[in-house]
């Protein structure tokens, strides 16, 4: 039973799209003396160890914002689920998960405050990783309280955030380095929950190396198909969501297909676990589509201009127009019989860029000739040539990689080597005119990959398609209901259903992104 865990209910109001003041832990410990010239190296001082916050406080952001900490002990609300009965059937598991999150998720509810948060507020909760391969083989796979207490807590109008809060036992002997990865931790955990809270500190707006020649005000959607049945053997259900962020606003807003209108990322992540099974059923795919298609074109005719990202093996599962037989020039197809309809035909100035991550996650590394030998990768964005719209961008190498032992290319040409962060970029479609503009769009798609506040480094998509994607994990928990269909022990797809351009994405989707930060980094 967990005693120790919990949560800090953050509430934040709006602020400004300036980023908080970061302090630096790095200072010095020796000062020089005056009689040598010798320069003493900088060394960090030792950590006193976090100490527990029992009494309510402020962080004053730069002008009017802030963020207010209200400590609560979370209790029995943390520990494991019990354990189930011996003689429980495989057919009978998910019946029984489904009751143990409705049980907890409904304590919750009870115990948090009457009234729903009148502000954006976060619960960023304090739990053991029951995920994690010694808690797993201890406690099973149906015992993880983290789906309930996400439930519980957005049913009282509070996203959620989780980390262990505690010391590594992974390194025991080096007790500095187990204090710094809990300061990693719980500052990725603080970071990520300011994205749950839909804090971005500035706009997405792009510099051009050339001149402005893209608009100044645009608007720019990221389209993200959660699939929520993963089972085998079950008719897919897919979920679309859209991302809005703006290139002069530093205001990040969401979409999805429950009959509501666009609305702030915060207010949609708690919709989304609020969403019905009738909203979505099997047979309401071609209305989810018909919907996605009309609340683009409804934001592209009030802001003007609008560009449109999605991921070719992810969009395809429910827009089934931008597949590689179904995709058009300088126009939109919808589904897979339906006319290209051109972009000048369509309300507002409308773009439209399809990625695709590398097939297999392989793909060989960029050899440059009469190039000396350097770290291995090489970040940049480099066009097809036959093709004047295909673009490929690559990150620079992680520092946190860890090396091959392989020399390569620049050494050994021969040599294979994959490049995790290789992202294809599909210019589809452009208004009359911006043919040579291609290439800046490209440009604008590697800067957005920089953006993301929870790296140093790039991530894997732009910055409003990675929080789109991070929606998935508010559709996991879209009522106890889902569970009949999505069993935790066989969360896998069956491969032999899937076409090999799908197969590879819905096994790269599931996987840790070398360059960019997921919750579960948090534990």
């Amino acid at each position: 039973m967990l005693t120790g865990a919990r949560p800090a209910l953050v509430e934040q109001v709006e602020s400004p799209s300036e980023a908080p003041h970061q302090i630096s832990l790095l200072s010095l410990t020796e000062e020089r003396s005056p009689a040598t010239a010798r320069k003493t190296s900088r060394v960090r001082e030792d950590e006193p160890l976090p100490e527990n916050v029992t009494e309510t406080f402020e962080i004053e952001l730069p002008g009017e914002g802030r963020i207010r900490v209200i400590p609560r002990h979370l209790g029995e609300l943390g520990a494991a689920f019990p354990a189930p009965p011996g003689n429980l059937k495989p057919a009978e598991r998910p019946g029984h998960l489904k009751e143990q999150i409705r049980q907890r998720a409904k304590q919750v509810y009870q115990t948090v405050e009457e009234v729903e948060a009148e502000e954006p507020t976060l619960a960023l909760v304090e739990v053991l990783n029951y995920r994690s391969k010694p808690l797993r083989q201890l406690f099973g796979v149906l015992r993880d309280p983290k789906p309930a207490l996400r439930l519980g807590f957005a049913q009282r109008g509070r996203v959620s955030q989780f980390t262990t809060g505690a010391l590594s036992d992974e390194r025991p002997q080096d007790p500095a380095a187990a204090l710094k990865d809990l300061r990693i931790r719980c500052q990725k955990a603080v970071l990520d929950g300011l994205r749950h809270l839909g804090y971005l500190p500035g706009t997405i707006d792009f510099e051009p190396t050339t001149g402005r020649v893209l608009p100044e005000e645009l608007q720019v959607a990221g389209v993200w198909v959660v699939r929520l049945t993963r089972k085998r053997g079950f008719t897919r259900v897919h979920l679309p969501v859209v991302v809005l962020m703006h290139t002069t606003r530093p205001r990040v807003y969401a979409w999805i297909p429950d009959g509501k209108p666009i609305r702030s990322y915060y207010q949609a992540l708690l919709d989304i676990t609020r969403m019905t099974q009738q909203d979505v059923q099997r047979n309401r795919q071609k209305t989810v589509l018909n919907a996605l298609s009309l609340s683009l074109q409804r934001v592209a005719e009030r802001e003007g201009d609008m560009l449109i990202l999605a991921v070719a093996q992810n969009a395809r599962l429910t827009w089934r127009g931008v597949g590689n037989e179904r995709l058009a020039t300088d126009a939109i197809r919808w589904d897979r019989d339906d006319p290209a309809v051109p972009v000048d035909d369509l309300p507002g100035r409308i773009r439209l860029i399809r990625l695709r991550t590398s097939a297999q996650n392989e793909t060989p590394e960029w050899f440059l000739p009469h190039v000396k030998p350097g770290k291995g990768f090489v970040q940049g964005v480099w066009q097809e040539r036959t093709l004047p719209r295909l673009f490929y961008n690559n990150a620079p190498r992680s520092h946190t990689m860890k090396s091959s032992g392989t020399r390569g290319k620049q050494q050994n040409p021969g040599e294979y080597h994959a490049l995790p962060s290789l992202l294809e970029i599909q210019v589809a479609a452009l208004q009359a005119g911006e043919e040579e503009q291609a290439a800046d769009w490209a440009l604008a798609i590697d800067q957005w990959r920089r953006m993301g506040f929870l790296t140093s480094g790039h991530t894997l998509l732009p910055l409003p398609l990675d929080w789109a994607k991070k929606m998935e994990e508010y559709a996991r928990v879209i009522g106890p209901w889902l569970l009949d269909e999505w069993d935790d022990e066989d969360d896998e797809v069956d491969e032999e259903d899937l076409e090999p351009e799908e197969e590879h994405q819905m096994r790269f989707e599931f996987e840790e992104e070398e360059e960019g930060y997921s919750e579960e980094d948090s534990q």
